[in-house]
């Protein structure tokens, strides 16, 4: 049982599960958690997904593939000896012989014991072909798949298999079945779920692709099991999509980058630092944002970026936002205010590989700022392209309309003259699905990338934080 299901069943009805193992072979049970302990143990051996102490008349060990026995908390195969082991296969001297070593059954299993109140209790890892090997680390699929069904309460029910991967060996796969709900919101949440840092599962056993699928498809065995092996043997890898791909259309794919995409943050960067200059970031900030907030990349067929968005989630109010800075709203550029449940999202900068740099950076001074109103009435006369950029209509809806301008909002940028525009964009209360349109330029697309992303995960707002990029040239001439 995943152990997850097992702690929800004694939660809800008050009545304690008989936790076991055992097999055909072994008279089917071999071991067990007893019923008469203290409540306390009962529940941690449950939690922890223990199958108990071994049966009265059962001798049960972890061997290597030697055939040594070995010692508390040693992973190998559980190993079992007694009265009511079969004898062999029948008419298959073959299997039989391979099924034994050194008069122990070879269960197949992996697992490994730990001494509790002085007495032997008894781990299971999974089935030695479902065990997922990456990096030389064993990874327990049954583990895993409870952490996901405690983490996502809209998971019905979830198989964690192995999959190729030229740096680590194996990856983690995730198939997943939803209770109810939209298919593609539903993974989309748990994507974004497992691309931020999480306590639940460790870094190592974070699933890298996931492919949602209905309880009718999956693949069984002629008895109408579920096993691992079988997904593995019948699904395709191909089928799968990657943890960090949030949205994708005819010509871009829209990845979550995280500190594992190195040479693609390496490519980010130069991208933002190019569309931002004289408001640069280093190496070390840009990772920051990466861990802390969403940087989203758009690939295109080359697999190069060709766009960037980056935002955060966070709880405050529209007010608030009205008199912030940029230093401020960001941390000091590092996202690390980032909120994993707020109702929010602010998007802090939009970069496009189209986007042609002004030769000469002016310098803090150069001109003087603007009154707020003087401000105003230029935008209004339709000369700010960023600003024109953000009013045009995306994902079938009206463009953003203008919250608050807030001066000394960014005092370091000398083209907006320290100016930042709150902006906000319109969401869909209905459920029909915002796809960035193939169409539409990069920049456009990476905006309904995060609209697509705010719908999905029901975020209230979206606002965009943005500069006056060409207030510097439009003043200075007056």
């Amino acid at each position: 049982m995943v152990p997850h299901d097992s702690q929800k069943f004694v939660e809800q009805f008050g009545i304690p599960l008989y936790q076991g193992y055992g097999q055909t072979e072994t008279a089917l049970r071999v071991t067990g958690v007893p019923l008469d302990i203290e409540r306390e143990l009962y529940a941690k051996l449950l939690r922890e997904n223990s199958i108990g102490k071994p049966m009265n008349w059962a001798e049960v060990e972890i061997m290597d593939a030697e055939g040594n026995i070995l010692k508390e908390e040693q992973e190998g195969e559980l190993a079992v000896k007694g009265k009511a082991v079969m004898a062999g296969y029948m008419q298959n001297e073959e299997a039989t012989d391979s099924a034994f070593k050194n008069g122990y059954f070879l269960t197949g299993d992996i697992g490994y014991y730990k001494v509790v109140d002085t007495v032997r209790h008894f781990f299971l890892k999974g089935r030695s072909k479902e065990i997922i090997i990456k990096g030389g680390v064993n990874l327990s699929p049954v583990a895993i798949e409870s952490k996901l069904k405690e983490m996502n309460e809209d998971i019905d029910q979830v198989y964690v298999i192995g999959l190729k991967d030229e740096r680590y060996g194996e990856e983690v796969g995730a198939l997943v079945c939803w209770k109810q709900g939209n298919e593609e919101e539903n993974e989309l949440k748990l994507k974004y779920q497992l691309t931020n840092p999480l306590e639940s599962l460790v870094p190592f056993e974070v699933p890298k692709y996931i492919k949602s699928i209905k309880a009718e498809e999956l693949p069984m065995t002629s008895t109408g099991k579920v096993q691992r092996s079988v997904i593995k043997a019948t699904i395709l890898q191909s089928e799968f999509t990657k943890t960090s791909l949030f949205a994708k259309n005819e010509t871009h794919e829209f990845l979550r980058l995280t500190q594992e995409d190195r040479p693609l943050l390496k490519e980010a960067l130069e991208l933002y630092n190019r569309c931002w200059q004289p408001l640069v970031l280093d190496e070390k900030t840009f990772l920051e944002q990466a861990q802390n907030g969403v940087v989203m990349a758009a690939l295109g067929k080359d697999r190069k970026v060709e766009g960037l968005i980056t935002f955060l989630r966070i709880s405050k109010g529209e007010e608030e936002l009205k008199t912030s800075t940029y230093r401020k709203l960001t941390d000091n550029f590092t996202l690390k205010n980032n909120e994993t449940e707020g109702d929010t999202i602010v998007c802090v900068s939009v970069c496009s590989a189209a986007y042609v740099p002004p030769s000469q950076i002016p310098q803090k001074g150069d001109t003087s700022a603007p009154t707020q109103k003087e401000m105003q009435e230029y935008l209004e006369s339709g000369k700010d392209l960023t600003y024109n950029f953000h009013k045009k209509p995306k994902g079938g809806m009206l463009g953003a309309e203008l919250v608050s301008l807030i001066p000394e909002g960014r005092p370091e940028d000398p083209f907006a003259l320290g100016y930042n525009m709150l902006m906000s964009y319109p969401l869909r209360d209905a459920k029909s699905a915002i796809h960035p349109n193939a169409n539409s330029s990069v920049a456009v697309q990476v905006i309904e990338a995060a609209m697509s992303i705010a719908q999905s995960l029901g975020v209230q707002k979206l606002y965009v934080y943005s500069r006056p990029a060409g207030a510097f040239q439009y003043f200075s001439k007056q």
